[in-house]
């Protein structure tokens, strides 16, 4: 009798009760799988050898193994989603701020993070994509531009640090701010902000004026 014969109409508590594995087996109309092979085990197997090695390996047939790779997809799904509600939205340069201090803070070198968010302006990635030294960092607009289409994302935020403790941006921010906007713009991305951080402050090239 396979998994879902035997579990008939179950209750939801009933259902919490059950390993992944028959809960697996169950939306696959499918029987048990075998002692020794986890779900792990099974996404792994599909990923390498696909659907023939998995068949031998479960004693599943094709159609048993093609539900339960749409159930670990959905699946997938729902917890990328619940994560992604989960994740800091960017709505201010005080909250881009808070997001990239621990990034920029305590360093005797510049450096540049980059935050992709989606079209909710929920954080994608946090990433540092540029290392430089006291005075100076180079500003990778080719790559951010690259991440954000990558990401799909629909919004870029930047902040860098200024270890001499001046939060005011140079020529050359401005720079680099305005070009690497029109350049997110060609693609359809909107650069939310760009924050200069210090030890003790931080500026809004936004808030400033100089993203209008």
């Amino acid at each position: 009798m396979d998994a879902a014969a035997a579990m008939g109409r179950p209750r939801v508590v009933e259902l919490r009760q059950m390993s992944d594995e028959a809960l697996l087996a169950a939306l696959a109309g499918a029987p048990l799988l075998p002692p020794d092979l986890s779900v792990d085990d099974l996404c792994h197997l599909l990923a390498r050898d696909g659907l023939e090695a998995a068949a031998r390996a479960t004693g599943w047939t094709p159609a048993q193994l093609q539900r339960a790779v749409l159930a670990l997809a959905f699946a997938a799904r729902r917890v990328a989603a619940v994560e992604r509600k989960r994740a800091p939205v960017i709505a201010s340069g005080e909250d881009l701020y808070e997001l990239v201090t621990p990034h920029l803070r305590g360093f005797r070198q510049e450096r540049v993070v980059a935050v992709f968010c989606d079209r909710g302006k929920r954080v994608l990635s946090t990433e540092v994509v540029a290392y430089g030294d006291e005075g100076r960092c180079p500003f990778p607009a080719a790559r951010i531009v690259t991440r954000a289409l990558e990401l799909d994302a629909r919004y870029v935020a930047v902040a860098h640090n200024h270890p001499s403790g001046d939060p005011s941006p140079s020529r050359e921010d401005l720079e680099v701010t305005r070009s690497l906007r029109d350049v997110l713009r060609s693609e359809g991305v909107i650069l939310l902000d760009h924050v200069i951080v210090t030890e003790r402050d931080f500026t809004s090239l936004r808030l400033e004026g100089h993203l209008d």
